[in-house]
């Protein structure tokens, strides 16, 4: 039977994630562990996390942890179709087991990854960890702090790893930018979302995102304004929205700027390294302006507007 991973992640989930069978497995009574590595060309469908069997030595063995984790970083051993998932130069600064959770807090460098990229990794540390019988699930830090967006947290294999093999949606976690209630800033909520076979993860972000925020101290997008389209840009998205996006809220309004940007944030935050701005669209026909905000450019995200 054949697996597929579904991670929180604020990603743009291009390729299907797929493990072996053998991925809840303890380390087995022959000691040896399972080192989860990326495959270097999954394919279309194919897998894009595999593994390779380590015999742990006793010295390795006195500090298991310590042991997995250098066997990550050092990359798969063997000459395979795996790669190395971590950026070059990362290290274990530190990390920290309480009652079954493990934090592990890795060097700047991991901070770099984004996307499927962070998503492959992610998976690599956890579903090799997790191997241990002391570490139920396993989180990462970078320099001390949560990577961006709050996208990151504790993940177990159980949370990694789901039996799909009817499934036709992919669930993936979201960052969804509103505004706030009080008109201070925007907030922010992960929402897992359903990608269709034939849809998109874009798509599916901006329709949670018109759906409306669950926190109270968030306010909705203008229930009007429907997505017409979402499609890929050079360094971003196309947005196509009905014209009720240009008469929602009154011009200039801050609340009209509020609107872009929580859509610009929230695409910008399925892959921050790849998607750095939003061309916006009415109608399919270009748009000038609103009061003081230019669309006739693409629109750049802003994330301190956090608040």
């Amino acid at each position: 039977m054949r697996r597929k991973i579904c991670i929180a992640v604020c990603a743009a989930l291009c390729l299907t994630l797929l493990l072996p069978a053998c991925t809840q497995q303890k380390a087995n009574s022959e000691e040896t562990a399972q080192i989860y590595f990326a495959v270097s060309e999954p394919g279309a469908g194919g897998t894009a996390v595999g593994a390779e069997g380590h015999v742990l030595t006793a010295d390795e063995l006195e500090k298991p942890v310590d042991a997995l984790l250098s066997l990550l970083l050092a990359g798969p051993a063997e000459e395979s179709e795996l790669v190395s998932p971590f950026p070059a130069g990362v290290t274990v600064r530190s990390w920290q087991l309480e009652e079954g959770q493990l934090t592990v807090d890795l060097s700047g460098q991991y901070g770099g990854l984004s996307g499927v990229d962070l998503t492959i990794a992610n998976s690599c540390i956890a579903l090799t960890l997790c191997q241990l019988d002391e570490i139920a699930s396993v989180g990462v830090t970078v320099e001390g702090d949560a990577l961006a967006f709050r996208q990151i947290q504790q993940m177990s294999p159980s949370d990694l790893i789901l039996d799909w093999a009817e499934e036709e949606a992919v669930s993936v976690m979201v960052t969804l930018w509103f505004p706030r209630q009080d008109g201070d800033g925007l907030g922010v909520e992960t929402r897992q979302v359903l990608v269709e076979e034939d849809g998109t993860l874009a798509q599916a972000a901006m329709e949670a995102l018109l759906a409306g925020p669950t926190g109270e101290d968030l306010a909705p997008i203008p229930t009007d304004v429907q997505l017409l389209s979402v499609t890929p840009a050079e360094g971003g998205y196309t947005l196509n929205l009905s014209e009720k996006f240009l008469t929602a809220v009154p011009d200039g309004d801050k609340q009209f700027d509020a609107m872009v940007y929580c859509m610009t944030n929230t695409l910008c935050s399925l892959d921050t390294e790849k998607i750095k701005q939003v061309l916006f669209l009415v109608d399919g026909q270009p748009v000038d302006a609103v009061g003081d905000m230019l669309l006739s450019e693409p629109v750049t995200p802003d994330f301190t507007l956090e608040k």
